[in-house]
């Protein structure tokens, strides 16, 4: 019993520690006579009720806030409309914090590079040839799924995400072609840093994703043009499905669920991207890989363009342009 009353005792003097430290918002969103919003399910599993509780106050004379729907998924329509929304935003940031944005980005793209050499990509077997399936698999479930959860968590933004948001405000004419090529050209610099930025640690380290970036290296090297060009738009659309998942759900879990399975499937099915290409390429070059800087380029350029068809052209352009279209043709039936 002692023991109880001293962990209470405990906890009481911790919460007001905590209090008493914390910003003024917080300590007056915790004061007496309000309550913290309280989150319950309604109804539908796509939705939630959010009541808040507030005491008559100068600032708030309602005393209290009825009941208010919040979706927690999105439907298409909405989900393109926050899309449109987000890259009109983009291409107004200034050119500092879009470059700091995509070195997070970029970051957090080579971090899943690294997970993903050091799992499916060393097993002692080379994934993209036949019968080796399951290190196919390890190496899509376990590695890039992490990079596009955290770009979607942090609020920073990846290249091929971004060309997906302003093809969407450009096509919606929110904004000019000037002005997506300059965010798209800054991003993809940003993006590239980051990378470079994560292939020089693990090198330094000399973490044991190393000798399997080689491999994969020499692996996306081999590929014509052509082939690269394809598969890039293959990843392009992959990813960027990925990115409109994660924009539908409002809720961490639904984010991370629909951000596995798209780019799991970009990996596993052996599909380009570009922005992981940078981290594999330089990691490799570090790594004593022997390529020139025109074979490098020789991959990226068909690799970007890929990416774009796919991700921007197809998903961006062409996904949100079916929502407007079947409204048109059920107002033509009425």
């Amino acid at each position: 019993m002692y023991r109880v009353l001293l962990l209470s005792l405990s906890g009481l003097a911790l919460s007001r520690m905590c209090l008493a430290f914390a910003p003024p918002s917080l300590r007056t969103l915790m004061s007496p006579g309000r309550q913290v919003p309280v989150v319950m399910v309604s109804g539908s599993a796509n939705s939630y009720w959010a009541k808040e509780k507030l005491s008559p106050s100068s600032d708030n004379p309602s005393p209290e806030t009825p009941f208010v729907p919040v979706n927690a998924i999105l439907s298409p329509e909405q989900t393109w409309a926050e899309l449109e929304e987000v890259g009109t935003m983009l291409t107004e940031m200034s050119k500092t914090s879009l470059f700091t944005r995509a070195l997070a980005a970029g970051v957090f793209v080579g971090l899943g590079g690294v997970l993903c050499a050091s799992v499916g990509f060393d097993m002692g077997v080379k994934p993209w040839e036949r019968g080796n399936g399951f290190a196919r698999f390890l190496s899509g479930v376990v590695g890039f799924p992490l990079s596009i959860l955290l770009v979607s968590i942090t609020g920073n933004g990846a290249w091929t995400g971004d060309a997906l948001l302003v093809a969407v405000a450009a096509w919606k004419k929110r904004t000019t072609f000037k002005s997506a090529l300059r965010m798209l050209a800054v991003t993809y610099v940003g993006c590239f840093t980051g990378a470079v930025l994560i292939a020089a640690l693990a090198t330094g380290a000399a973490l044991p994703a190393c000798a399997p970036c080689v491999d994969i290296a020499l692996h996306k090297l081999a590929l014509s043009p052509l082939q690269t060009f394809l598969r890039g738009v293959g990843g392009g659309c992959l990813i960027c499905l990925a990115i409109f998942i994660s924009k539908c759900s409002r809720m961490m879990t639904g984010k991370a669920v629909g951000i596995v399975f798209p780019i799991s499937a970009y990996v596993i099915c052996d599909f380009e991207h570009v922005l992981a290409s940078f981290f594999f390429l330089s990691a490799a070059k570090m790594n004593g890989a022997n390529f020139t800087l025109v074979q490098a380029l020789r991959q990226l350029l068909p690799a970007t363009l890929g990416n774009l068809v796919g991700g921007a052209l197809l998903v961006g352009v062409g996904m949100s342009s079916i929502p407007k279209r079947l409204r048109k043709d059920l107002r033509s039936q009425e």
